[in-house]
């Protein structure tokens, strides 16, 4: 079984219908947010993020998310946006910009920091089960 996950009905009518139109029989599209995923705990044998925790202002919750609803020994696969050296050598005002956002660039963290974030859940989960 596939779950995909979104906040939007918008997002989650175009994913049945395309589920319907490919005869997907496997993938099912749930209602949610991603800082609170509506499965439960070691869930899934994978989870798959494509450039959306930048989008989130709770990355740590999100990633938190991620390893609560997966089995162990699972897998999390991310593609997000980092910054190679600091962050604050953005101006705060593109920080801002709302565009940005949408492209995950604005919310992106630096590279040694979303690493550090990663590898600090994943020890506190693996230590956990």
């Amino acid at each position: 079984m596939v779950y995909g996950l979104d906040m939007t009905d918008e997002m989650l009518e175009l994913a049945r219908r395309n589920r319907r139109e490919a005869g997907v029989k496997n993938a099912e599209f749930l209602e949610g947010e991603i800082e609170d995923v509506p499965l439960p705990d070691d869930h899934v044998d994978v989870v798959i993020s494509n450039c959306v925790i930048n989008l989130s202002a709770a990355k740590e919750r999100v990633i938190a998310e991620a390893f609560r609803v997966l089995k162990p020994g699972g897998c999390f696969a991310v593609s997000d946006m980092v910054f190679l050296g600091e962050k604050g050598r953005i101006p705060a005002d593109l920080m801002r910009d709302a565009e940005l956002w949408s492209g995950c660039v604005a919310g992106a963290l630096e590279k040694a920091e979303y690493e550090a974030l990663l590898r600090g859940l994943a020890s506190r989960t693996s230590r956990s089960r």
